[in-house]
């Protein structure tokens, strides 16, 4: 809009699926869905000088409602079998998320009877609304401080049911979650040890969603620490012959160390601990010509 104030807004248009494949005493589960969602996006950025800009952004949560099928099938003996697997992933015009789904309790069947056939199924369920403020200072040329505060609006994963095509007939699978806002806080640092080349650091804290009564091994979300490395580089590229500019060469590369909290679930049947530490590696390449 001006040079000092920039606005923006977008459409989301989600696809997301699920497939869950679980075996629960002599019975196994078998479930896959998919469908569509469309939900809105906006951001703010705010210069106030050469050295201090503000900015906000606010995705608004996505209904997805899909379609799929379920079918259960008995296995031979009564043993008790607990094998949870699931995987979720959403893709939108912009972003890409992949893991497994949910953070629950199994609600046995009333009546296990009942359960055995294939079913068509329908299920919905909400993605969550975000909201990040940051800031960025700039105290001398080659260096830079950023920091930013993330709201999740994870409360709209209370409980998701798997139902029958026929809205007259019973939930057909239940799982709770009774997950909780979060907020995340995230701090950088970035200095140029060359117009062209940067080094950087960083640090974030992600609180968990889901309460100790729900935890499980089908996603258990932990509270978790991020350390952060990196390096960039943004320089010319020049013809062998003429030294002409052909266009700009940028290369950014970057390890994480993640450390999650102790945490220990409270779900019956389930007092377990749970903790992870792990690496993740990535770089990114571009040319502007």
């Amino acid at each position: 809009m001006t040079d000092a104030l920039a606005i923006g807004a977008g459409l989301d248009i989600v696809w997301a699926s699920q497939r869950w494949d679980a075996d629960v005493y002599s019975f196994n589960i078998m479930m896959n869905s998919s469908g569509t969602g469309i939900g809105l996006s906006g951001g703010i950025l705010l210069k106030l000088s050469d050295h201090f800009q503000l900015g906000g952004r606010y995705q608004h949560r996505v209904k997805v409602d899909q379609n799929g099928t379920y079918k259960v099938l008995t296995t031979p003996g009564n043993t008790l079998r607990i094998n949870l697997s699931g995987v979720f992933s959403a893709h939108d015009n912009s972003a890409t998320a992949q893991g497994a789904s949910f953070s629950g309790a199994i609600m046995s069947p009333q009546d296990t009877a009942d359960m055995q056939g294939f079913y068509d199924i329908t299920y919905s369920q909400t993605l969550p609304s975000e909201a990040v403020f940051g800031l960025m200072w700039s105290p001398m040329k080659k260096l830079m401080l950023l920091a930013d505060a993330q709201w999740t609006e994870w409360s709209t994963f209370d409980k998701s049911e798997f139902a029958p095509e026929d809205l007259n007939d019973d939930p057909i699978y239940t799982i709770n979650f009774n997950w909780k806002d979060t907020w995340s806080y995230k701090f950088g640092i970035e200095y140029f040890i060359k117009e062209i080349l940067s080094v950087r650091g960083g640090y974030a804290h992600h609180q968990s969603p889901s309460p100790d009564d729900t935890l499980s091994p089908i996603f258990p979300v932990l509270p978790h620490n991020v350390f952060s490395f990196g390096v960039g580089y943004n320089g010319p590229v020049r013809t062998i012959i003429d030294q002409s500019l052909m266009g700009k060469l940028t290369f950014d590369a970057f390890i994480q160390y993640v450390k999650s909290e102790n945490t220990t679930s409270t779900l019956p049947d389930y007092p377990l601990t749970y903790s992870s530490n792990y690496f993740v590696l990535g770089f990114g390449v571009g040319f502007n010509f």
